[in-house]
Formats: C-alpha cells, sequence, structure tokens
C-alpha cells in the first residue's frame, strides 16, 4: 500500500490525531527541569507545562555558585524552558485537535448509500 493512500485509510488517520494528542497532553503533565544543578547537587525543578514552580530556582540564585564562573540565573532559565516546553507542546495539541476536525468533518466520508 502506498504511503498516501495509507494516510487517507480513517484509521490510520485517527491513530495519528491521537497519538497527536496524547503526546501533547504527556508533554504537558512532564516535569519541566534545568540541566543545572543546585549547589546541593539536585536538578533544579520549574514545575510543569501546566503550572510553573519557581521556588527551587529562586533559592538556587540566591545562594553565591560553587564555581566562581558556574552560571545563575536559574529564574530565567525555568521560565524560557517552561515557556519553550508550552509552546510546542500546544503546537502539538493544536495540530491534533485540527486533524481530528478534519477527520471527523471530512465530507467524503458522509455519502449516502443508494
Amino acid at each position: 500500500m502506498k504511503p498516501a493512500a495509507l494516510l487517507r485509510d480513517p484509521l490510520v488517520s485517527a491513530l495519528i490525531v491521537g497519538a497527536l494528542l496524547v503526546i501533547g497532553i504527556f508533554a504537558l503533565f512532564w516535569p519541566v527541569e534545568l540541566d543545572e544543578y543546585d549547589r546541593w547537587g539536585f536538578r533544579i525543578d520549574c514545575g510543569t507545562g501546566f503550572a510553573s514552580s519557581y521556588d527551587q530556582a529562586a533559592i538556587a540564585d540566591q545562594q553565591p555558585p560553587s564555581p566562581p564562573q558556574s552560571q545563575s540565573g536559574y529564574v530565567d532559565g525555568c521560565q524560557s524552558a517552561v515557556l519553550w516546553r508550552r509552546g510546542w507542546a500546544s503546537a502539538v495539541l493544536a495540530l491534533g485537535v485540527g486533524a481530528g476536525l478534519v477527520l471527523l468533518l471530512n465530507p467524503e466520508d458522509r455519502r449516502v448509500s443508494e
């Protein structure tokens, strides 16, 4: 079966739409963390795509960095990471919802049989 014909199959399209929706929702629930560690050795947690929490980043910003040339500004990094996660997860969700609406409202599937 050709790839173009495979994408016209309603079952395959529904599976793709479902996967897009699951990936988008899962991405918003997945924790957002920076690649940096605070001075106690814990990764800096920024919350999730739904609810951000910058408490640990703010505490890490208040402490002097252990190596003097290490990066600070963890709150800004967390805000950027959460914004990035919300951006691409919302785009995947919007793509899934749009494709689902096209699949549901497709006039070719509503032929009247005679």
